[in-house]
């Protein structure tokens, strides 16, 4: 959602893809639970949600996903994102995420 407000759909708009990785750090907090492929597909038709394991969200658990994990997450986008043959791209998420993902780039994040 934050990536459609940042990018206005037009002529220059560039393509939106979902990418089950990037994501809120998982667990604890059920707005962090990510909706059903069926309802994303319905409220934002124009994103790809090809990047999305499965239909329902199968990677939510009660627990807190531990900072570890959090930081493997983040390490396999940043290995997925470094394969890709585009010059720029924009990248959207959630801080908790964006935090691990900046660490693992080498920045020193508090």
């Amino acid at each position: 959602h934050t990536g459609l407000l940042a990018f206005p759909a037009g002529d220059a708009s560039p393509p939106f893809e979902a990418v089950e990785d990037l994501r809120e750090r998982l667990g604890s907090h059920p707005c962090d639970k990510r909706r059903s492929k069926a309802e994303l597909r319905a409220d934002f038709p124009g994103v790809n949600l090809d990047g999305l394991l499965t239909e329902e969200d199968t990677l939510w658990r009660e627990e807190r996903e531990s900072q570890h994990d959090l930081a493997a997450r983040a390490a396999r986008f940043l290995g997925a994102l470094m394969q890709r043959p585009e010059r720029r791209i924009g990248v959207c998420t959630h801080n908790d995420f964006l935090v691990a993902l900046m660490r693992k780039s080498g920045l020193r994040v508090q």
